[in-house]
């Protein structure tokens, strides 16, 4: 989704199979594919050059403590026609770790370069029990949607948005007008299963569904080649994919529109989201965001209940 993201990240109890797998590979196959397309590019706290010195430098550390996977493990990916530098790549990672609370300073650290796969991306490896004798690194709120905020702080303060912001409004509006004009094509009801593998069938718009607890239709998620896209951020909601389910004819236009709430039951969702280019960090829904002032004010001060005394008419 976005033009850099810190890809997958795992935590485990040893360092060394990560440290080997950076630095050579696990397989021969990754060894020979990998020879001389693997750089260490970034050390912190640490002696050693070499993989199996600093694994056992971090293992050392960390036994030391009450931790019980103290490895840490991060994929940064980079667009393929445009690889990131070295120095992008270990802003990322201090990025990453301040947005968790900590500083990389205070860690032991090294990130490899990969050029084996086609593509630049690197691989981080960390000891979460910091040096500074503070608590562990907390990666147990890194769920998806604190992942994309990240992704959002990092993009944002390494100006990585003039990546390749005009070819993804350009695959946007190319899936939407897809969409909509398929469907346009036909005034016979469809099913929805029917209709997801035809766009990838046809279009190679891969889509996926989101449902609530009653089996309602309450979210959708395209994907074509390497852009992926909310329905609500193409402005296709889940009513609007009823519609054309129906063969109703729908007019495109290009700007996206909201999403249509009036078909979604009720439920807590994370969004990350940007105001005034500031970042707004994912937060639960208040409960009285839809309420009109006068409900707000009935339902912050409830009524009290008369109660009738005992021997009083």
């Amino acid at each position: 989704m976005y033009a850099f993201y810190a890809g997958k990240i795992h935590v485990g109890h040893s360092f060394h199979e990560s440290a080997e797998y950076n630095a050579h590979g696990l397989t021969e196959a990754q060894k020979e594919k990998r020879c001389g397309k693997s750089e260490l590019i970034f050390t912190n706290l640490l002696i050693n050059s070499d993989h199996q010195g600093i694994a056992n430098e971090m293992q050392a550390a960390a036994s030391l403590s009450k931790c019980k996977k103290p490895a840490l493990k991060v994929s940064f990916n980079t667009p393929q026609s445009r690889p990131m530098s070295k120095q992008q790549i270990e802003q990322a990672a201090r990025i990453l770790f301040k947005e968790l609370g900590s500083n990389l300073d205070d860690h032991q650290a090294a990130i490899w370069l990969h050029t084996d796969t086609g593509r630049t991306h690197g691989h981080l490896l960390a000891n979460r029990v910091p040096l500074s004798g503070r608590p562990a690194l907390n990666t147990y709120k890194l769920g998806i949607k604190m992942k994309l905020y990240i992704n959002q702080i990092i993009e944002n303060e390494l100006n990585l948005d003039e990546y390749y912001p005009v070819e993804r409004e350009d695959a946007k509006l190319a899936v939407k007008e897809t969409i909509l004009g398929y469907k346009n094509k036909s005034s016979a009801s469809v099913a929805l299963e029917d209709w997801a593998e035809a766009l990838a069938r046809e279009f190679k718009i891969n889509v996926s569904f989101r449902f609530s607890t009653s089996n309602e239709l309450i979210g959708s998620y395209f994907k074509q080649n390497t852009f992926g896209f909310k329905g609500s951020e193409l402005g296709i909601s889940p009513a609007l994919i009823h519609n054309l389910l129906e063969g109703q004819l729908v007019e495109i236009k290009n700007s996206t529109s909201s999403r249509d709430n009036s078909e979604i039951e009720p439920e807590v969702e994370i969004n990350v989201s940007t105001h005034d280019n500031q970042i707004v960090p994912p937060a639960t829904a208040s409960p009285h965001e839809n309420l009109k002032p006068k409900e707000q004010v009935q339902e912050q001060q409830p009524k009290r209940r008369l109660k009738r005394k005992n021997g009083i008419n």
